[in-house]
């Protein structure tokens, strides 16, 4: 017996705030033609299994571009665009949905360059059983390496307690979380009883690796250095010519 099944409701959330310490205005950085938060909603349209794209914003500059570009705005308070108040922030957009999704997909602006169809992958991976999906990188620093320093005399000293005690830069199954790409469940959200701290990731989380031409084409802005490196590696035809492979 065949039965309709709902198509599932898949979200996609941006944060994106105005003003910046580092790059004011990064955001709305153009390049190839349009503006950072541009590219990201165009590839997530061109992904082809959302419903949505939500823009929280405080700023109204950001709120018309992402309009323009066919995004539902969410106008957020000065106070939930502070960086300590992300998880607040996305608390605060999730509710104003128009709807319940099935699941909410988060890019980072920032980090413009992505493998062509992460999002269909790791849409495919948000089976039931699984809270969240996000992007990690390999963890290869070692706890031997790091030190406490004196705040008064900036001399350094060893951990008092070191709660691993193998050498974990020898280690291939530690992986540090880099929010780059996000997606969770709406049940997940609901919850929020998951790891810190994004409470909304759960605690049944797969990472995966996003795919490189190299650890160097990789680009997260934060400073204006970040924003020459984008215009530098993007010069190089390889680079070019990997975008419709690996990059977006």
């Amino acid at each position: 017996m065949i039965t309709n099944r709902k198509k599932p409701q898949n979200v996609v959330l941006i944060l994106v705030k105005g003003g910046s310490v580092g790059v004011p205005g990064k955001n709305l950085y153009e390049f190839s033609g349009k503006t950072l938060l541009a590219h990201t909603i165009a590839e997530v349209n061109e992904a082809g299994c959302f419903s949505a794209v939500y823009v929280s914003t405080n700023c109204e500059r950001i709120a018309a571009e992402a309009t323009t570009n066919g995004a539902i705005v969410i106008l957020r308070e000065e106070k939930l665009a502070r960086n300590d108040m992300y998880i607040e922030a996305v608390n605060h957009a999730v509710k104003m949905f128009i709807e319940p999704p099935d699941s909410v997909t988060i890019p980072q602006v920032v980090q413009p360059i992505r493998e062509k169809g992460i999002f269909g992958k790791m849409l495919g991976l948000l089976e039931p059983d699984v809270d969240s999906v996000v992007t990690v990188n390999q963890f290869s620093s070692s706890l031997n390496w790091i030190y406490a320093r004196d705040q008064r005399t900036l001399f350094l000293s060893a951990l008092q307690s070191q709660t691993r005690a193998v050498d974990i830069a020898r280690r291939e199954d530690l992986f540090e979380i880099d929010n780059a790409i996000v997606s969770f469940s709406y049940d997940s959200w609901r919850n929020s009883t998951g790891i810190t701290p994004w409470p909304y990731l759960g605690s049944r989380i797969l990472g995966i690796d996003q795919k490189r031409l190299n650890r160097n084409f990789f680009v997260d802005i934060n400073y204006p250095d970040d924003i020459e490196w984008l215009e530098f590696i993007s010069g190089f035809p390889k680079w070019r010519e990997s975008r419709s492979k690996h990059g977006g």
